[in-house]
């Protein structure tokens, strides 16, 4: 937790014990700005249950940064081990529907989404190929739902929060997922940063799936890759592209992505199946 104003006060709720404080108790704290302060699990198997601090509670009388993260998280069955983690965002810019695009993991490597309810009695809904499933969650409830098909669709009928755990091979990395209701944007830069495996994930209205150009071209990414995502009412798209070929991506090059007619959503992965990845 950073302040970014001098005299700011800060109470923590926290979902399970953590380094000098119980699961359950309200206490306050007062940074300057700049000054950090961490809240530590006392637990290293987070998978039982009441071991995790998802879910837990921050408020603050002036603007604060809250950091996630969580280390030596195992791809299992697999060995690798890795540090997941984001800047969170706060409740007033959340979503109540999400599109979630799969990653690269080994096939026998589970990923997933963690879905964290605001609010009591929040019904959550996940469509994919595969079917559809619901949940109801009260304020802070954690659902960690399995991500199998390429693209799922999650709605629900009071806000929440999204965070994806996915990434390539048996390298784990998460990602607050930003709602639908978030515009996206008409072009995005990016570069590589290594000649390691390169994925993109796209997602865009169905409408502007022809419409893309990767350097220019509108070749490279052409509306044929994309499929449209369950439970949108085929309103939606999505595709993962691989560009792990220095080809059309070369390393240290700068690439932009557009879209002619419409907002849309981008995320990259890359790096290696046991050496890391982002």
């Amino acid at each position: 937790i950073v302040a970014t104003e001098n005299n700011t006060t800060v109470w923590i709720t926290p979902r399970t014990d953590i380094v000098g404080h119980p699961a359950g108790v309200t206490y306050s704290i007062t940074l300057n700005e700049g000054q950090v302060y961490t809240a530590e699990n006392i637990y290293q198997n987070v998978n039982q249950p009441g071991r995790s601090l998802s879910g837990s509670i921050i408020t603050s009388d002036k603007p604060i940064a809250v950091t996630i993260s969580e280390d030596s998280v195992t791809g299992e069955p697999r060995t690798c081990k890795d540090l997941m983690g984001d800047q969170i965002v706060p409740i007033e810019v959340i979503g109540n529907e999400y599109i979630v695009n799969k990653g690269s993991m080994f096939s026998d490597v589970q990923e997933g989404i963690f879905v964290v309810a605001t609010q009591n009695f929040t019904e959550v809904t996940i469509t994919s190929i595969g079917g559809t499933t619901t949940q109801q969650l009260n304020r802070g409830d954690t659902w960690n739902h399995t991500i199998v098909d390429d693209l799922s669709h999650v709605i629900s009928d009071k806000p929440v929060y999204v965070l994806q755990a996915t990434g390539f091979g048996c390298e784990l990395g998460s990602a607050i997922l930003p709602p639908i209701n978030c515009s996206g944007s008409a072009q995005v830069s990016f570069t590589r940063t290594n000649n390691q495996g390169f994925f993109l994930n796209i997602l865009c209205p169905t409408s502007a799936v022809n419409d893309f150009l990767l350097n220019g071209s509108n070749a490279l990414i052409p509306g044929s890759v994309f499929d449209v995502v369950p439970g949108t009412g085929g309103l939606w798209s999505g595709c993962q592209l691989n560009f792990s070929s220095l080809t059309d991506i070369p390393v240290n090059s700068m690439n932009l992505l557009e879209n002619t007619s419409n907002f849309f959503a981008m995320g990259v992965i890359n790096g290696g199946t046991a050496t890391g990845t982002y």
